[in-house]
């Protein structure tokens, strides 16, 4: 069972959003037309389907809500602005069996005051204090970045588990007034240089 922790509001179906993006993956690489982006994927990597992108929306939905109104609430504000573009995984061992680089965008007209990636990650933070999820900062806390030729504000987040500890990196930029962000899930350092890696061919 894959359990993805994303902070902003996952979307069960990307039809509205995706639709427009004109994305694809063609052996081992990501294009995305719109965003004008193309990422390599390296061997080993599995790119998940429809199917299983909905069915880790769900399980975070899930993982995040405190009661069934917010559950509700969260399902319905996902419908038409946010789309999961893409999750690729890779099998591993440790806790949680693979690793995890996932790509969302948000349409930032209902969310207007934010400029840059550094204001969504603050907006991201918000919604996992009201959570139901034991974290913690770790790292610097927001350092600014550049992904492709674009800034990007980066944030890392330290989960506690029942028996173990899971990592989280996001990456987060606004581009044509979208907010992306791409969050990469791990439990060791060389796990995160290896999606790290992925981030780095973005051109």
């Amino acid at each position: 069972c894959h359990i993805f922790f994303e902070l902003h509001r996952a979307h069960r179906d990307s039809r509205s959003v995706g639709r427009r993006q004109r994305q694809m993956v063609i052996r081992d690489r990501y294009t995305n037309n719109f965003f004008g982006m193309i990422m390599a994927l390296p061997p080993g990597w599995e790119v998940s389907s429809r199917e299983q992108i909905d069915q880790a929306t769900r399980e975070t939905i899930d993982a995040v809500a405190t009661g069934e109104d917010q559950r509700r609430q969260l399902a319905e504000a996902a419908e038409v602005e946010t789309a999961v573009l893409f999750i690729v995984t890779k099998k591993v061992g440790g806790v949680s069996g693979v690793i995890t680089l996932q790509l969302t965008a948000e349409n930032l007209k209902r969310l207007s005051h934010i400029r840059d990636g550094q204001q969504y990650l603050v907006q991201s933070m918000k919604a996992l204090e009201s959570s139901m999820l034991r974290y913690r900062q770790s790292g610097q806390g927001m350092t600014k970045d550049n992904v492709g030729g674009v800034e990007f504000w980066t944030n890392a987040i330290e989960y506690s588990l029942p028996n173990d500890v899971l990592y989280q990196k996001s990456y987060s930029g606004v581009r044509k007034k979208y907010a992306l962000l791409f969050n990469l899930t791990y439990s060791t350092p060389e796990q995160l240089a290896a999606m790290e890696e992925i981030i780095d061919s973005i051109r």
